[in-house]
């Protein structure tokens, strides 16, 4: 029998269906709290609402889990992924601003990077594997259970695999960053930016991106040097249906934030060093930096993949190369550490603006 790819069918997810799983998604909303053990990056997973009660598994911090009701003072009854269990309420965060827990997710890669391995979507695993994830995967592992497997997601999917066959690789910590305080009086909404295509000053508050029929508003930034300039810019995230709709990229220049508008798919899982991902489909993709502001082109090419007279072609650091080093350069950037977001009402001390 033929394997079923994993990363085929998250492909078609991706391209495919997100106007479909955005809309499930908003007929069953189920209320959800974030793992936050504080000093502790792993929290056990309880079969009774007891601490010498049998561990269903220890997941870690910033991993997010069903709230299924409080059963005491002490403790809350949950669901995370297809198991169901107790967790000690002081270790769940259940407030409006979950992203401020510092998540110690771990990401995880495969120790044998030849092999295809099989992936389960429910616990307990048994049977036939639902579906394979090959070597290149780079997997967030979310926790392990009790009887040895990680639970993970990849893709947006959430799904288990043998904790055997997983090597844990630690995220490195992002750096200090210093920025403009113009960019901190633009996120505030203290000062206009200049839209580079019209000219014209417009707050943030005042930003439209003409969005039909759904709303939208002014989600995380990132602060990060987009454009290998040795200076920091922002990018903002604009959301769409709760969704990333664009991003608005900000750079100040002489005096004057200017800002320029760049789709979703343009600034796709951005790290630390402001390099992003972009796709324009399944066979144009890529990763690499921002090197024209004045135009609509994502970024500066590290690596992608494009079609040629016909022919699929795969380029590296502007040679051309084979699909295994292309998959090898896209590897080692998803290991990359993610750029840290911010919500423009939180404190700004967390930034040094200059």
């Amino acid at each position: 029998m033929r394997k079923k790819h994993v990363w085929f069918w998250m492909a078609l997810v991706v391209i495919l269906g997100v106007s479909f799983v955005t809309a499930a998604m908003a007929e069953s909303r189920v209320p959800t709290a974030v793992i936050d053990g504080n000093d502790a990056s792993r929290v056990h997973l309880r079969l009774e609402p007891s601490q010498s009660a049998a561990s269903l598994g220890l997941f870690f911090t910033g991993t997010e889990v069903n709230w299924l009701g409080e059963f005491d003072e002490q403790w809350a009854q949950v669901e995370i992924g297809s198991q169901r269990g107790f967790m000690m309420k002081k270790y769940l965060y259940i407030g409006t601003e979950p992203q401020l827990v510092v998540s110690c997710q771990p990401r995880g890669v495969l120790k044998d990077d030849t092999q295809d391995i099989p992936v389960w979507y429910a616990h307990p695993v048994s049977g036939q594997a639902d579906g394979w994830i090959n070597g290149n995967a780079v997997l967030t592992v979310l926790g392990e259970t009790v009887d040895g497997f990680y639970y993970v997601e990849a893709a947006g999917l959430p799904l288990y695999v043998d904790a055997d066959a997983i090597q844990l690789v630690e995220r490195s910590a992002a750096p200090a960053v210093r920025a403009s305080r113009l960019y901190w009086q633009v996120l505030c909404d203290r000062i206009p930016y200049r839209a580079a295509v019209t000219g014209q000053d417009v707050f943030l508050s005042q930003y439209n991106p003409e969005v039909e029929d759904i709303g939208h508003c002014i989600g995380r930034y990132a602060i990060v040097d987009l454009d290998q300039d040795t200076e920091m810019e922002a990018a903002v995230e604009v959301l769409a249906g709760g969704y990333p709709f664009c991003y608005l990229l900000l750079d100040e220049r002489g005096g004057m934030v200017y800002g320029y508008e760049m789709p979703a798919r343009g600034l796709m899982e951005l790290k630390t060093d402001g390099t992003a991902t972009w796709a324009n489909g399944a066979g144009n993709t890529g990763f690499g930096w921002r090197d024209d502001w004045n135009g609509d082109s994502a970024t500066g090419t590290i690596a992608l993949c494009d079609w040629q007279d016909d022919q699929q072609i795969f380029v590296v650091n502007g040679e051309r190369t084979s699909p295994e080093a292309f998959q090898e350069a896209l590897r080692q950037q998803e290991l990359k550490p993610n750029a840290v977001w911010y919500w423009p009402e939180e404190n700004q001390e967390s930034l040094l603006f200059e």
